[in-house]
């Protein structure tokens, strides 16, 4: 067993054996029958503090290095493999220190709700704000090496030409977004953290962020009403070529009358999971050919992400359903493979897309 790993366990032993005497000592001085809701006091620490050090004991990052993912390519193992022997010791260092206080700040609670003994009350109020305090300034330290370690050094090693931003601009990303034009929902709030961006070649570019857009309306003075419009993962990259135009790729909405703009692209296969509207049929044609359509087709497969693709003018935007990105894991493992490996597929997806439509581009006259 790992060093880190037996400090935890000695300690949640030690808490639960604490609070065993503890129980006796109060049964033993009490004058008064036994509260009978106390006999579950054991049983609630004994069940909180084993589950705390089964997650931690047996669910070790050592195990990571050794998992494999089925038709993973050897880069991406070794990109991983780089993560795993240089950033996971401080990481979960940090990690470990969370845990424990964690464990020590719940204890103390139900040692302040159900033990009566007015001294052993005053002592855990005291320990617990301590172990709160600890525990928000180690979540806050865990938060912040996950980004400028783990994921700074995953984009580093995915591409060396690009860089990665915890925080970005918001109006900036904000004007890109409704420049693509996904939906005609309105939204009043938009944030946006987690850049990152390169140079694909010597004339396009690559920018992908995590963005959340949502509108709140104001019901009255004391509520209000969020409805979220989209929250993932939002990229654009620069075309080669401006095509006057637009196409966009969007999930099947199965729409008995299809607009004007709707494009029937003669691949049932691929009109099962996707709709395709643009100003210019011939140019959408010319585009999506059957190796592109292909394209989309196993990645929505393979994946089931939902995402969806707009072709305008000099950028090709892409937004994917993914939910938050780029957020660490206090419980299990800070280094989560299958995780990684879903942010990797999406990026090479992201620039192999644009590198087939750019190359395209060129043979395109307009």
């Amino acid at each position: 067993m790992e060093k880190n790993n037996l400090k935890i366990l000695l300690i949640g032993l030690f808490i639960i054996l604490f609070f065993l005497v503890i129980f006796l000592i109060n049964i033993l001085t009490s004058n008064s029958k036994i509260n009978i809701s106390l006999l579950f006091i054991p049983i609630i620490v004994l069940l909180i503090s084993f589950f705390l050090i089964i997650i931690k004991v047996f669910n070790k990052n050592s195990k990571l290095n050794s998992m494999s993912l089925n038709n993973a390519p050897q880069e991406f193992e070794n990109i991983f493999s780089s993560l795993y022997t240089n950033c996971i010791a401080n990481l979960e260092k940090i990690r470990n220190k969370v845990l424990i206080n964690l464990l020590i700040f719940i204890s103390s609670i139900l040692v302040v709700l159900f033990i009566p003994i007015l001294i052993v009350k005053l002592i855990f109020m005291i320990i617990g704000i301590v172990s709160f305090i600890f525990l928000f300034l180690g979540t806050l330290q865990f938060n912040k090496m996950y980004k400028k370690s783990l994921i700074s050094n995953f984009i580093s090693l995915y591409n060396s030409d690009f860089s990665y931003k915890p925080l970005g601009n918001n109006q900036i990303e904000k004007t890109n977004y409704i420049n693509a034009n996904f939906n005609n929902d309105s939204f009043n709030s938009f944030y946006v953290n987690d850049i990152i961006e390169g140079p694909l070649n010597s004339s396009t570019y690559f920018h992908m962020s995590d963005i959340c857009v949502k509108n709140i309306e104001k019901i009255n003075a004391n509520e209000t009403k969020t409805k979220y419009i989209f929250q993932g993962i939002f990229a654009y990259t620069t075309s080669e070529k401006n095509l006057h135009s637009y196409i966009k790729i969007t999930k099947n909405k199965l729409n008995i009358f299809q607009p004007k703009d709707f494009i029937n692209m003669d691949n049932s296969d691929f009109e099962k999971y996707f709709d395709i509207y643009s100003n210019n049929e011939m140019l959408t044609m010319r585009i999506l050919t059957h190796d592109v359509m292909e394209m989309l087709v196993d990645f929505y497969k393979k994946y089931n992400l939902q995402f969806e693709i707009v072709i305008k003018d000099t950028y090709i935007y892409l937004t994917f359903s993914t939910g938050a990105l780029f957020e660490p894991k206090i419980f299990f493992n800070s280094l989560d493979k299958k995780l990684f490996y879903k942010y990797y597929n999406i990026l090479n997806f992201i620039i192999n897309l644009s590198t087939k439509i750019n190359e395209l581009n060129q043979d395109i006259e307009l």
